[in-house]
């Protein structure tokens, strides 16, 4: 038979599983008990572990509103809530049946579905004894203790793996949003966020506030703008913004932990450790997840050896090179060949890719990838030549074109003088003007999307935005006034969207079907955070970076070593060959097939009968996983989209191999195995952006390993003049000793000065000298 504390981190997990975000508490008194409170819940399982093992008999706290999708309406029968619901749903209706539990101490928790909108927290609001816990707010779920000794339960028949959260009814979001009459103890809750402050309850309410956030581990400087917004948002009139910052300055002042420590000290016996000042640190979960190599046999055959000996000669991850040439492959096919992924169904995939090639400075990113472009780039310069001598020679056609209309119009006013017809002259006064010639282009790098849209236009089958540094393309995308821009290049991954522009400076622009391959370098350090917050709703939060699905993060190759000698010739002018061979591909002589109601007009080619079983059996498998919705949202919308990216690598293989006809089960096979790769390389890619906390603190712990930092050291001590990787700044220490405070390794230690409060953190005497 399980124990109890078994029991918890179990259900905790589960919880965590269903998409849930939970927080360990107290086990009778239900305070948070990790910084940050329910601010800090999570999904993440690691995490849930490590605190339920430091805190074996915590109980289960849930964050209630639109972080886990749910709030709660709270009923306690002792201030007479059954009576009140009653009332309410005699006059409206009843409450949906739904997921509900009964608590220690007698009530009852109906959990609701997040309605899309805020819900605020409230007490009383709707009715005596009827409490709401929504955004700003948490419940504890079962099988926690509760202060009186009983357990919570969940309803038989109402447990989350028996029955399905309800949507709220009208009635009752209607009774929540509603404004509450002001009353002193609606403004002495810190948990009400939504109602508006008046007159002479403004500095209570906001000191209110303020306290809670400082109680839950928040930093001075992160309780001002918290009280700002409040204030502007809520305080009718609002106070000035001299005394707000003076509320923050106030409250700041205080130990954030004196109450948490208080409430560790009023534990029942059982739940108390061995009674040692420091606890023992927990281990760092690994901040990067395992990679899987990727095997030169999943390249085709004609770009294999001269990838190889790129790899090779720069000692570099092979996966540079590797996810370089396929990006590459997918700019010069564009829209010259499309596959349609089942054997009767119209569903078209355009093969344009885009991918990133991320790791440190040192690790040769640019380098590897310039080399596999070198073919496009002679393409490159042979188009320009050839787009410079055809100039000239429309150049002197205009000119030639000029005279002889000025020869018309000499002699049409000849005729006129005369008197004569000048029917037969009037149609040379309008010469066919040379249709001027339009460059080819293959590549591109900083440009408008104006630009941009000219030059698709000319090139319907789409180029390759190459970007050295993929940060200051992303970067671009976020200033404002680029949501054009951002919506652009989203209609661009797909390869077949059309669009069309008018300016009063250039007119009218139309592409039928908008195509583009995007390759670039990035840095782990600035990817992690535009990852944070583009997955926590910033301005990035529209799927652009999903849509990287070729991304590759390698593993460190190694001790670096001298290899001098000759590129291997045979194999690049192999690769070349392949280079100059799609860029005049004409598919429809290698077996493509057309469709008479296709609007694009592209030949698509279509899998052989067992690459067809081979791709039923991969969609059937991996749809069926996603619908499950274990996957964290971000995660879910990257691996979502390869149902582009397989079927688009497996044409690449095909073509660039030189096979004709329906795409064979080879290319298929080694395609989803590329997918195997490039998802292990996602999860490592966006677990800095869920959870990247976990670098920083890693890399702080380093520091403390090495003896870098010493004991008592304050924020600013870390950041300030050392530059160190994962450390830059106070955002990314803040990050790191917050982690490391939760995992025992710190423990933050207020100074009060006559000037701004400071903290230090005292380092673990059991953590020092540890190395993770």
């Amino acid at each position: 038979m399980r124990t109890l504390m078994e029991t918890l981190l179990d259900e905790a997990l589960d919880y965590a599983r269903m998409g849930w975000q939970v927080f360990p508490c107290h086990p009778t008194r239900h305070q948070p008990l990790v910084e940050r409170g329910f601010y800090a819940a999570t999904c993440d399982v690691t995490r849930i572990r490590s605190w339920w093992t430091q805190w074996p008999r915590a109980a289960i706290g849930l964050r209630t509103g639109e972080a886990t999708g749910l709030f709660a309406v709270d009923i306690d029968p002792r201030n007479g809530g059954d009576a009140a619901l009653e009332r309410l749903e005699a006059e409206h209706s009843d409450l949906p049946k739904s997921v509900e539990s009964q608590t220690g101490g007698g009530g009852r928790h109906v959990l609701l579905n997040w309605p899309g909108h805020r819900v605020p927290c409230s007490t009383g609001k709707i009715g005596p004894g009827i409490d709401v816990k929504g955004d700003g707010g948490y419940i504890i779920l079962p099988p926690s203790d509760h202060a009186v000794g009983q357990e919570y339960r969940w309803l038989i028949g109402q447990e989350p793996v028996c029955h399905e959260v309800a949507d709220a009814p009208t009635w009752l979001l209607n009774l929540i949003m509603r404004p509450a009459a002001p009353n002193a103890s609606t403004f002495n809750s810190p948990s009400v966020v939504g109602d508006e402050i008046p007159e002479g309850y403004r500095n209570k309410t906001l000191a209110s506030q303020a306290g809670h956030m400082r109680q839950i581990g928040m930093a001075a400087e992160e309780i001002a703008p918290a009280l700002h917004a409040i204030n502007a948002q809520r305080c009718r009139p609002p106070l000035g913004a001299s005394e707000v910052d003076r509320i923050a300055r106030s409250v700041g002042r205080y130990d954030p932990d004196t109450s948490r420590q208080a409430q560790a000290e009023h534990w029942p016996e059982r739940y108390l450790g061995d009674g040692t000042d420091w606890p023992e640190p927990q281990p760092i979960p690994d901040d990067l997840p395992a990679v899987k190599a990727l095997d030169p046999v999943l390249l085709p055959a004609t770009l294999r050896p001269w990838v190889v000996d790129i790899a090779e000669r720069m000692q570099c991850p092979i996966e540079f090179p590797a996810a370089s040439a396929m990006v590459a492959l997918a700019g010069m096919v564009g829209r010259r060949a499309a596959i349609r992924p089942m054997q009767r169904d119209d569903w078209t995939e355009y093969p344009n890719l885009w991918g990133m090639l991320i790791g440190r400075p040192s690790l040769m990113k640019s380098p590897p990838m310039k080399q596999v472009l070198t073919p496009i780039r002679l393409l490159t310069q042979a188009a320009r030549e050839e787009h410079r001598a055809a100039m000239k020679v429309y150049h002197r056609q205009v000119e030639l074109t000029d005279i002889e209309a000025k020869q018309a119009r000499r002699k049409v006013e000849a005729a006129l003088s005369k008197g004569e017809d000048v029917e037969t002259l009037s149609d040379s006064l309008v010469p066919d003007l040379p249709e001027k010639p339009l460059r080819r282009r293959y590549t591109v790098n900083d440009t408008t999307i104006e630009a941009l849209a000219e030059i698709l236009a000319d090139n319907p089958n789409g180029v390759l935005l190459e970007r050295d540094e993929m940060m200051g393309f992303l970067q671009s995308l976020d200033r404002p006034g680029q949501d054009g821009a951002r919506a652009f290049y989203l209609e661009c991954w797909a390869g077949n969207g059309a669009y069309e522009s008018d300016r009063i400076a250039r007119g009218n622009t139309h592409i039928s079907g908008a195509c583009l391959s995007i390759l670039g370098t990035i840095q782990p350090g600035p990817l992690s955070a535009y990852l944070h917050q583009a997955i926590r709703g910033g301005t990035g939060d529209d799927g652009l970076m999903q849509r990287f699905q070729l991304s590759v993060w390698p593993d460190d190759p190694g001790e670096w070593r001298v290899v001098d000698r000759h590129p291997d010739k045979e194999a690049r002018n192999l690769a070349f060959d392949v280079f100059r061979r799609l860029e005049n591909l004409n598919a429809m002589a290698i077996g493509a097939e057309t469709d008479a109601f296709s609007e694009s007009g592209v030949p698509f080619f279509r899998f052989a009968q067992a690459a067809q079983e081979r791709f039923n059996t991969w969609m059937t498998v991996r749809e069926n996983r996603l619908r499950r919705g274990e996957e964290h949202p971000a995660m879910e919308s990257h691996l979502v989209k390869y149902r582009k990216l397989i079927p688009a690598l497996s044409l690449l293989i095909h073509l660039a191999e030189g096979q004709s006809g329906p795409v064979q089960d080879d290319p298929l096979a080694r395609a989803i195995r590329w997918g195997d790769v490039l998802e292990s390389h996602a999860r490592r890619i966006y677990s800095c952006g869920i959870d990247p906390a976990v670098a920083h603190a890693k890399a702080l712990a380093r520091r403390i390993g090495n003896g870098d930092v010493s004991d008592g050291f304050t924020v600013r001590d870390v950041y300030h003049g050392h530059h160190w990787s994962m450390l830059a700044d106070a955002a990314q220490v803040q990050l790191a000793v917050a982690e490391l405070v939760e995992l025992g390794w710190l423990r933050p230690e207020p100074v009060l000065t006559t000037g701004r409060p400071t903290v230090r953190y005292r380092i673990n005497p059991r953590a020092q000298g540890t190395v993770p």
